[in-house]
């Protein structure tokens, strides 16, 4: 299936031609001074970033709005570099290069490189909980470590003392008569319970059944209870971690070598749309949201999902969100409108397809035709 022309997102990122190289970090002329973030230039000798003298940060922010997401610090040990990362200072956790490279060179975000000085005045307006400047980061990992196989070193010992406990239990004790002495025994095991969904009449002796008392004529006769059905085991629930991970490894492969329409990677896009949602919550949404280019984009369908373990609900919503050129504009946001989680995605979708900061990287009359697009469509997912 062709994609639709409009629908292509238009990104753009890093400064204007023309603007100055990026330094490490500036303050802005705001009253406060809050820092802003401004892209680090690539290494040329290699992925990490430049070695200094002294201890360096780098704040990690959303791109344009600026919003604070993490503090990344790269240490160096035994000639490797390992970064950590911390949103409040409260507990330093480790990261992967690919992580930090991630963060460096992706279009979603940006970092500024703080000295010591901006690191102090960062964390104090941010209220971290615990400062992040002058704590050792490979000292910190190596008591986490230490403090985790000792618990479980605690964890073993406990459940071979119950292990213990529970063979001492087992045991009878039993006194001769003649000697006095004490002999251990080992009971017999208890008889397992049949389950409930167990036929109960092949494992039972029969029991010769108990007299019953001839009834007068004309007594009542008490109504014999129901037999309670049992009811069927639930299905195993789907893990939702799972699932989107799935999503997000389809739309990979499924939009790999794509490009938008100003040369950047393809995949961005629905990536920024799944960020939108909670993937612990909102599991569907995420994967929909990864998905909803696929169908049109890729010689992918929608069988293809199926047979590789997405959920039929969230292929159902990919289908609605995929553009047929034999339905017209106003039917095809009617079925979406009709569907909640379908809504939601697509209008995440126009958001980001809408950002100031990528329609400004179009011509005139190219940001007049979409503004009216968009708008068309909001007024049809919105109205009721």
């Amino acid at each position: 299936m062709t994609t639709h022309p409009d629908d292509h997102p238009v990104l753009g990122f890093g400064a204007p031609a023309g603007e100055a190289a990026p330094r490490a970090g500036r303050r802005s002329a705001d009253p406060n001074g809050t820092l802003r973030p401004r892209r680090l230039p690539a290494p040329e000798w290699g992925r990490h970033p430049p070695h200094r003298d002294g201890q360096r940060y780098y704040l990690c922010s959303e791109e344009p709005s600026g919003e604070f997401v993490e503090i990344i610090i790269p240490v160096t040990d035994a000639g490797h570099i390992r970064y950590f990362t911390t949103r409040d200072g409260d507990r330093l956790t480790e990261v992967d290069e690919d992580y930090f490279v991630h963060r460096r060179e992706g279009n979603a975000r940006s970092l500024l490189e703080l000295d010591a000085r901006e690191m102090a005045e960062l964390q104090a307006e941010l209220d971290f909980v615990r400062p992040v400047l002058g704590r050792d980061p490979l000292a910190e990992a190596a008591a986490a470590t230490a403090d985790a196989d000792a618990a479980d070193a605690d964890a073993a010992d406990a459940e071979a003392a119950d292990a213990d406990e529970d063979d001492e239990d087992q045991a009878i004790e039993e006194h001769h008569p003649v000697i006095g002495s004490n002999r251990l025994e080992h009971a017999e095991p208890e008889a397992t319970a049949m389950p409930a969904t167990a036929s109960r009449v092949a494992s039972i002796a029969p029991v010769a059944p108990a007299p019953v008392p001839p009834v007068p004529p004309g007594s009542p006769v008490a109504p014999v209870a129901p037999v309670a059905s049992v009811a069927p085991e639930p299905e195993q629930a789907v893990d939702a971690a799972a699932q989107v991970a799935l999503a997000k490894g389809i739309a990979f492969v499924a939009h790999h070598g794509q490009l938008d329409q100003v040369g950047a990677e393809y995949i961005d896009h629905p990536g920024r749309v799944a960020e939108r949602f909670d993937a612990l919550t909102e599991p569907v949404l995420v994967a929909a949201a990864w998905l909803h280019d696929v169908l049109e984009d890729s010689d992918v369908t929608a069988q293809d999902l199926l047979e590789a373990g997405v959920q039929p609900e969230v292929v159902e919503i990919v289908q609605l969100l995929t553009r047929n050129p034999d339905v017209a504009d106003d039917a095809y946001y009617a079925g979406i409108r009709r569907h909640p989680v379908a809504r939601r995605v697509k209008l995440a979708d126009i958001a980001d397809n809408t950002a100031p900061w990528r329609v400004r990287r179009l011509d005139y009359a190219a940001q007049v035709r979409l503004t009216e697009k968009y708008r068309h469509a909001r007024e049809a997912l919105t109205s009721t």
